[in-house]
């Protein structure tokens, strides 16, 4: 089994923690990815999305019970019930409640794991589209100045700690930028989320953006004219496919993508119906918006164009 070499720097201490790993998942590990599909690097991990498999397996939870989802949160909306029975803490941004660190409203309906203690953890499994070094920035809020968490990748030696800024409240927010360089093998990783020391912190999501990276090209308008011809041959997919209410039944996979490409297709139209999906607050699931999210982006990556259809009108009110 080949192993890569990863090195982390935590700043701003800049100290350099070395370990050698496997670039595989450990075969003894039996979570599953809560979407179906693992998150990806670069982008954003969702601190809510913890892998499935329970207290011991994907997680560790000082108690059993869901301090945010439930509890705290008694609605009938989807994010006051998201993953209630679980032990990992989850609640959302709320109007009038939650605002950056400048004064300003946090967007609502933000789902974020708090009630962080000294000794807990989570799991995700991630895929690591390019290899290289990767900077870690975090979306959180805190009540402390003293927090650190450690981030580890498929069972490898641990390395941190990773000290955490004060925002002075739990329900004040701020993005802590260049928390950490770490260096990460192409391919499937699972990475363990723990928290060292004090807790007393919320996190949304961590971002892995490459080190060194050059910005995008700025956009060049495309007359309506051209952008049909580029088009070419397209055809719909995925518009009634269960896969929008449950990744695990997803009848369309990856590899679909791939071969719609070599089958002489330019184009893919995805059929939404976003508003059959909504709650009675006409919000949408973001387990949902990261199905789209997870199509959008493997159908570019098979360099196919997009088109995205709601297929379906209603008036919302």
């Amino acid at each position: 089994m080949s192993t890569v070499l990863r090195a982390l720097r935590f700043l701003p201490l800049a100290a350099i923690v070395v370990c050698s790993v496997s670039a595989e998942i450990p075969s003894d590990y039996h979570g599953k990815p809560f979407l179906g599909h693992p998150q990806a690097i670069p982008g954003r991990v969702q601190a809510e999305f913890y892998d499935l498999g329970g207290q011991g397996v994907t997680y560790n939870d000082s108690d059993a019970e869901n301090q945010g989802s439930g509890k705290l949160n008694t609605g009938d909306k989807w994010v006051d019930r998201f993953r209630k029975d679980e032990g990992v803490d989850i609640s959302y941004t709320k109007t009038g409640i939650d605002k950056t660190v400048d004064g300003a409203d946090e967007k609502p309906g933000e789902l974020y794991l708090g009630w962080t203690a000294p000794g807990e953890w989570v799991k995700y499994t991630v895929e690591v589209r390019e290899a290289g070094t990767y900077i870690v920035s975090a979306h959180l809020s805190s009540r402390t100045d003293a927090a650190e968490i450690r981030l580890a990748f498929d069972g490898a030696a641990p390395a941190g700690p990773i000290a955490l800024p004060t925002t002075g409240h739990w329900h004040k927010w701020r993005v802590a930028d260049r928390l950490a360089e770490v260096q990460l093998a192409k391919g499937l990783h699972v990475m363990t989320l723990s928290v060292l020391k004090e807790g007393n912190f919320n996190i949304d999501y961590l971002k892995f953006e490459l080190s060194g990276q050059t910005a995008a090209p700025p956009f060049t308008p495309v007359e309506a004219s051209d952008q049909v011809k580029r088009m070419g041959r397209g055809v719909n997919i995925i518009g009634y496919d269960p896969l929008w209410d449950s990744f695990v039944k997803a009848r369309f996979k990856e590899r679909h993508f791939e071969r719609i490409h070599d089958g002489g297709f330019q184009t893919v139209r995805l059929n939404l119906q976003a508003f059959s999906h909504m709650d009675s607050a006409s919000q949408l699931d973001p387990v949902w918006l990261n199905t789209l999210d997870w199509a959008i982006d493997h159908a570019l990556a098979s360099h196919l164009m997009v088109i995205v259809d709601e297929a379906r009108f209603r008036t919302v009110r």
